[in-house]
């Protein structure tokens, strides 16, 4: 929208400098000529024109520009604010899983312990029987 304006400001510019030059040599060369000096009077009035769109132009694109600068120092703050709120839930869900982890791991300790014991218990029970077995043969003979 405001590079449309100002595209159409400049080329306005443009072709009012243009004029502007004609009209000034004209003008300087026949300064008695009331036609040369309308002419004149009419093109550094265009120029006026222009140059105050152009000024209405830029003070809206400042205030716009602003507003923007506003807008982003309230949403950075915002970041920032969302940022820490990350960082600190982040904080708690490592330790959370580092805590599940740690009893997912004693827990699977818990197991292997289990059967090995379970394995030792068996191997023993069947070492007994086996001297057990031995020793009434030994001894009944």
């Amino acid at each position: 929208m405001n590079t449309d304006k100002i595209q159409t400001l400049s080329q306005q510019f443009t072709a009012a400098l243009d004029d502007y030059k004609k009209a000034y040599i004209a003008y300087k060369l026949n300064p008695e000529m009331e036609q040369y000096q309308s002419t004149l009077n009419n093109t550094e009035s265009t120029i006026t024109s222009i140059n105050k769109d152009m000024f209405v132009l830029t003070n809206n694109v400042e205030s716009q520009i602003e507003s923007l600068n506003t807008k982003t120092e309230e949403l950075d703050k915002k970041i920032n604010v969302e940022r820490k709120t990350h960082d600190k839930l982040r904080h708690q869900y490592t330790q959370l899983t580092g805590t599940d982890m740690g009893s997912i791991q004693m827990i699977d300790d818990s197991k292997d312990m289990y059967r090995k014991q379970y394995i030792s218990n068996w191997t023993m029970l069947l070492g007994i029987l086996i001297i057990a077995i031995t020793m009434i043969r030994i001894f009944s003979v």
